[in-house]
């Protein structure tokens, strides 16, 4: 198993090209515009829980959210993990 930290909406764009992934798949598997997908990886959209997870489940990644009270650590507000077999 591997854990994946985001800190950052263009670390979902990272992530979704690590996976091999291209904007517009990722946009078909969320059911939502490419445009969309390109404003949640740019940061100009605001990124709410449903929309992590989503992005989570389209790359096949488990999400797990964890809101800390430690300022240093609430940076890191998503890690996905994925089991590899």
């Amino acid at each position: 198993m591997s854990t994946l930290k985001i800190k950052t909406a263009s670390d979902l764009r990272s992530l979704r090209k690590k996976e091999g992934l291209t904007a517009r798949e990722i946009a078909e598997r969320m059911e939502v515009s490419l445009r969309r997908i390109q404003k949640i990886e740019s940061g100009t959209e605001n990124l709410t829980i449903v929309s992590i997870v989503r992005f989570c489940d389209a790359l096949g990644l488990t999400c797990k959210i964890t809101f800390v009270k430690n300022k240093k650590e609430s940076t890191e507000f998503i890690a996905g993990t994925r089991n590899y077999n």
